[in-house]
């Protein structure tokens, strides 16, 4: 009777660890508190591989496609503080010991006063590598978003209103409304531009990605998909201190990396895949990137799909190297 009580005592043991077993492999661990809410604005990495040390994960994707979303989470995929006296060699960037104790915006601002003419060499390229890539943090700047974003404007081109909302935007740090969406304070979008624009003129209005009403700017919900690395093509500047720039930029997808299948991974993923060789699986794919683009060959590497061409001066702003005059910028077929 005994070992017929056990018996029955195991039984219901295994019945009941069988059950467990059956409700966690239907209950995967994303529970409601998990899930973004409704309406708010994806901003998260561009991938451009500028995340911890090894990440290789899916970002946003497309050639700077704006879609329409319900995911609400607003913190940048994978942003990391990079501050002065760190070891940035984790960046791609080969840092001597003697500029180590400088981050990417001061480190931009030397290289830019050091050479007279000035001419695109090395330094430069990645300066300006490492400087648009870099981000400061959860509540930013997000650099990486800077040239990317920045809207058409000056020297005799019209001022793009919606990019110059949505640039502000991603580089501020928003709030979130009781509905779940973002939005930016009238006050937020003015500093913002204040920082980076010499006397920009503009009227508050809203936008075709953003509501204005309430003193505030409101998004009315969708994705900032794309990734987008920029290399210096050419350089100068002038006596009075303007610098006149141009950039080629070459666009990756959401899924792009070295797991996903050749054949589903955009031009310039494949680009990687035939240049790396078997050392794909052990090399970062924005160290590869910053290798392929101090090469003279680098657009022979890899396809142009855009060109951007900028005018700035130097600011004295801790935390952006420039303040834009003007911008134009080119997509290539």
């Amino acid at each position: 009777m005994l070992i017929n009580r056990n018996l029955h005592i195991i039984v219901l043991l295994i019945l009941c660890l069988c059950m467990l077993t059956s409700c966690t492999a239907a209950n995967p661990a994303l529970d409601e508190a998990d899930m973004p809410p409704a309406g708010e604005v994806d901003r998260q990495g561009d991938n451009t591989d500028m995340q911890q040390d090894g990440d290789e994960q899916a970002q946003p994707s497309g050639n700077g496609d704006i879609q329409p979303s319900g995911n609400g989470d607003t913190r940048p995929s994978g942003s990391r503080d990079i501050q002065p006296g760190e070891n940035l060699s984790d960046t791609g960037s080969d840092v001597k010991p003697a500029e180590a104790d400088i981050n990417a915006v001061d480190r931009i601002r030397h290289a830019l006063l050091k050479d007279d003419p000035l001419v695109v060499n090395d330094e430069l390229v990645e300066s300006f590598f490492n400087y648009y890539m870099e981000d400061h943090g959860y509540r930013g700047p997000y650099h990486r978003y800077e040239l990317r974003a920045l809207p058409d404007f000056g020297n005799k081109t019209k001022l793009d209103w919606d990019g110059l909302v949505l640039f502000a935007f991603m580089l501020s740090q928003h709030e979130t409304n009781a509905e779940g969406y973002s939005y930016m304070p009238k006050e937020t979008f003015e500093k913002t531009v204040n920082r980076l624009f010499s006397d920009l003129e503009y009227t508050h209005r809203s936008s075709s990605l953003f509501d204005f009403a309430d003193d505030r700017y409101t998004a009315t919900g969708w994705d900032y998909h794309g990734g987008m690395y920029y290399r210096l093509r050419e350089i100068s500047r002038n006596s009075d201190g303007m610098f006149k720039a141009s950039f080629d930029g070459f666009s990756f997808h959401e899924l792009d990396s070295f797991e996903e299948q050749y054949d589903h991974v955009s031009e310039n993923m494949k680009a990687l895949f035939d240049y790396a060789g078997e050392i794909k699986a052990e090399t970062r794919r924005s160290e590869l990137v910053l290798e392929i683009f101090l090469r003279d060959d680098y657009s022979e590497i890899m396809h142009v799909d855009q060109r951007v061409d900028i005018t700035f001066k130097l600011s004295d702003d801790p935390e952006f190297a420039f303040k834009y005059l003007s911008c134009k910028r080119e997509w290539i077929e």
